[in-house]
């Protein structure tokens, strides 16, 4: 690494940022819920954008009037039976892809000695396994912080750095991390942890919506590799 260069951390979140993976996340939450707990159709109305998988659990369990039952016991009971049931969506699964640029972008960013790339996703971890490895990318991403290490999204940041310094053995500056997602909760948690916010609008949310809040970089999609890497500093 050049002296005077900076290590550069990059967390992309999944779900609408990276892939749309078809529902399956969706789905299996709704099949497995109604499994465990007997409540049928329990995620109508609900939005899953920028939650983690264990926030999205407790909400619906409150929701329809269950919150007595949440406990660790209960939570991987749940999880467990989800896990087999997304892995049983994605194999139906007849729609998803991956998002336009993602594996160019990937590319440029590995050629980069100062670089380093994780995940950053409210998924638990297993999912987020079952969810990339469906399209080749789970292999590319060698450690992230994910829903089932912290239930509120905003703690995911410093859990991210610290998996990133035992993996480099490098310490990066949340000033030099970025995190890149397509919700408002990204850019919410990338400020909580100090981190740089890039918005990209291929996911739920508008365009309109994610620069209202104001992320220090926004994108229709991460096609136009040149400017992401700018943005991120390495260009």
């Amino acid at each position: 690494m050049p002296p005077s260069a900076r290590p550069r951390l990059v967390l992309f979140d999944i779900d609408g940022t990276l892939v749309m993976s078809g529902r399956i996340g969706s789905r299996a939450v709704k099949r497995a819920f109604h499994e465990v707990f007997g409540v049928e159709d329990a995620t109508t109305g609900v939005l899953f954008d920028g939650k983690t998988d264990p926030g999205i659990l407790r909400e619906l369990l409150e929701l329809h009037g269950l919150g007595h039952r949440h406990c660790d016991d209960t939570r991987a009971a749940f999880f467990q039976r989800y896990l087999e049931v997304l892995a049983d969506e994605r194999a139906c699964a007849e729609t998803g892809h991956v998002h336009p640029g993602i594996h160019e972008l990937l590319a440029a960013l590995e050629a980069c000695e100062d670089v380093t790339v994780g995940l950053l996703t409210g998924n638990i971890r297993e999912g987020a396994r079952i969810k990339l490895e469906r399209f080749s990318l789970w292999a590319r991403f060698p450690f992230g912080a994910f829903g089932d290490d912290a239930e509120t999204r905003d703690e995911l940041v410093p859990i991210a750095l610290t998996r990133a310094h035992d993996f480099r053995r490098i310490r990066f500056a949340p000033a030099d991390t970025y995190v890149i997602g397509d919700s408002l909760r990204d850019i919410q948690c990338a400020r909580a942890g100090g981190a740089v916010a890039v918005a990209v609008a291929t996911g739920g949310t508008p365009i309109a919506e994610l620069a209202a809040r104001r992320p220090d970089a926004l994108f229709p999609d991460l096609s136009d590799t040149a400017r992401v890497l700018e943005a991120l500093g390495v260009g």
